[in-house]
């Protein structure tokens, strides 16, 4: 039972190689939505990204930023700015990395600064920078449709949106539990363990007491 225990467990493990999807984001009303992509240290990117007026500023923004990516993992990011240049330019930096699941040796690092200036009514274009994954990527965002109606129901396609990782060198690898390497030695302890307790053992006859002297 216990060795079944542990062979599902790592079968779940391998399953989870192919870092799953984050949730999306949920619009909320007077908020903007963005969808698009980032090509960064891991190209294949995609980001969504829900920025909120902030209170008493007609400029300052705060939100939310999800990074999506089947090779680096996901991250859910807070972050603020504001709208410069008339609302044509929209600069923003990250407080925290609030949620993560990077994959294999990504790991993920704050974004210093995010730049985007507006080439269109519904398109932002620029770049974001981070000096401590040492990552500068190019970032294409549309808006959501329906988003600034605050309808709660976005009509794009799902989440498109990227995160910034670098990977690891192998001697900064760590984690959080047994990968498979420790699974597999879990196993091989586990099935020597089962082999000897079905071993024969010999069987013991009771001790007999000695006959009464005479």
């Amino acid at each position: 039972m216990m060795l079944s225990l542990v062979l599902f467990a790592a079968a779940q493990e391998l399953q989870q190689g192919a870092a799953p999807r984050p949730p999306a984001l949920v619009p909320l009303p007077s908020c903007e939505s963005w969808k698009g992509t980032a090509e960064g240290n891991d190209p294949s990117v995609e980001i969504s990204l829900r920025i909120c007026p902030a209170a008493g500023s007609t400029t300052a923004v705060e939100g939310t930023l999800v990074w999506s990516s089947l090779v680096s993992g996901w991250n859910r990011r807070d972050l603020v700015g504001s709208w410069e240049e008339g609302k044509r330019k929209l600069v923003l930096h990250d407080l925290r990395v609030a949620e993560e699941r990077p994959q294999g040796e990504w790991y993920f690092c704050v974004i210093d600064r995010y730049e985007l200036e507006r080439v269109e009514g519904s398109t932002l274009v620029g770049r974001y920078d981070s000096a401590a994954c040492q990552d500068h990527a190019v970032i294409r965002l549309q808006r959501a449709v329906g988003a600034a109606a605050g309808t709660g129901q976005e009509k794009t396609s799902p989440l498109t949106g990227q995160d910034k990782g670098v990977k690891k060198p192998w001697y900064r690898g760590c984690s959080s539990g047994p990968g498979v390497g420790g699974w597999a030695l879990w196993v091989g302890v586990l099935v020597g363990w089962g082999r000897r307790r079905r071993q024969p053992q010999a069987k013991r006859t009771p001790l007999r007491g000695l006959p009464p002297a005479r």
